[in-house]
């Protein structure tokens, strides 16, 4: 070999151990990323606290952070193709064709509603009402007990019956939020307190359930669901039948 290629050997050989190097370092990182991956994981989970969500008390970190938690999972309910259908009470005493419930309506005392639904996906749904005098009521519970809906399922609920307008008018409000199927601890524990306080006729446990829920529904989560606001009024004969125009040719959803 001659003397002027001597210099390109040794530089060959330079490079070749430094990618050796670089590939040993390599292989000794993703052998060991699992491990720096976990010790990360107990470092973090030491740092951070753990919220409970059980029973939270509103304005803490632990209630911000599980309402930010249920906030980040809510699903659409356009993708359910959610909505609330009501059918007006008639002078007859039997029932108009149902209507879509649109903000700001107004219903009449004995006029009664439904909620329709097709999940894509199982799912769980919660829906309270609050009435004329602020009283809170889970609707759930009467119609679909533990929430729980199954996927491509057509639902009207309640079925076969449906809620009915009492005699407490005044402003209301249709609260719709639709979670993964799941345990959801925050509003699970809240729903019980307020059925358990209403079951015990317990009206001060009650009020205060209803509070924290309304809390949750129209802070953190508001714009994560349904939520529909109509009048409630005192039932009235043209209202429930107006006259008909001529060219009407009926109604249709």
């Amino acid at each position: 070999m001659s003397p002027s290629h001597r210099p390109h050997a040794s530089s060959g050989m330079h490079r070749m151990s430094l990618l050796s190097l670089i590939g040993a370092v390599l292989l000794f990182v993703l052998r060991m990323l699992p491990d720096v991956t976990d010790i990360a994981l107990r470092y973090w989970d030491r740092v951070l606290p753990a919220y409970d969500c059980t029973a939270p008390a509103p304005a803490t970190p632990a209630w911000e952070h599980c309402a930010a938690q249920l906030a980040a999972q809510a699903l659409d309910p356009v993708v359910f193709g959610a909505s609330v259908l009501y059918r007006p009470l008639k002078p007859s005493n039997d029932y108009g064709p149902p209507r879509p419930l649109t903000p700001g309506a107004s219903l009449h005392t004995g006029d009664q509603f439904q909620l329709a639904l097709r999940p894509p996906v199982p799912a769980r749904l919660y829906l309270f009402y609050r009435d004329g005098a602020g009283r809170f009521t889970d609707l759930v519970r009467q119609s679909l007990p533990g929430g729980v809906l199954e996927p491509r399922r057509s639902y009207l609920l309640p079925d076969p019956y449906a809620y009915t307008l009492d005699n407490e008018i005044g402003a209301e409000r249709l609260y719709l939020l639709l979670l993964p199927s799941g345990a959801y601890p925050l509003l699970d524990q809240l729903t019980q307190s307020l059925n358990g306080a209403q079951d015990a006729t317990d009206s001060v446990a009650a009020q205060r359930a209803a509070t924290r829920l309304v809390a949750l529904l129209d802070g953190p989560l508001a714009g994560h669901g349904l939520r529909l606001d109509y009048r409630h009024l005192v039932w009235d004969e043209v209202a429930a039948d107006p006259p008909r125009d001529p060219t009407h040719l009926g109604d249709t959803l």
